[in-house]
């Protein structure tokens, strides 16, 4: 962490568990994803077990969908950080 904090164009931290609206606005950044998950979903993903059991359909894809919400939301929003318009 310490690492990513003293060089933050070498890479950043994907927090799950959080909305991509949330996300924005902690960095300050109008996002606009279309579709998103909402709160309810977030938190079953973020309260999700650690199993090595199958996932149900369901489960894969509102983890993957989560996954893919938070790495667009974090990367816009550093992508705005490191280059302003």
């Amino acid at each position: 962490m310490q690492y990513l904090n003293l060089n933050p164009e070498k890479g950043v931290l994907l927090a799950m568990g959080y909305t991509s609206e949330s996300i924005g606005k902690h960095h300050k950044v109008a996002l606009s994803l279309i579709d998103h998950l909402n709160e309810q979903d977030v938190n079953a993903v973020a309260n999700f077990p650690t199993t090595l059991g199958p996932l149900t359909d369901d489960e894969f894809i509102r983890m993957e969908r989560h996954g893919y919400e938070v790495a667009i939301s974090t990367m816009t929003c550093y992508q705005s950080k490191l280059n302003p318009s």
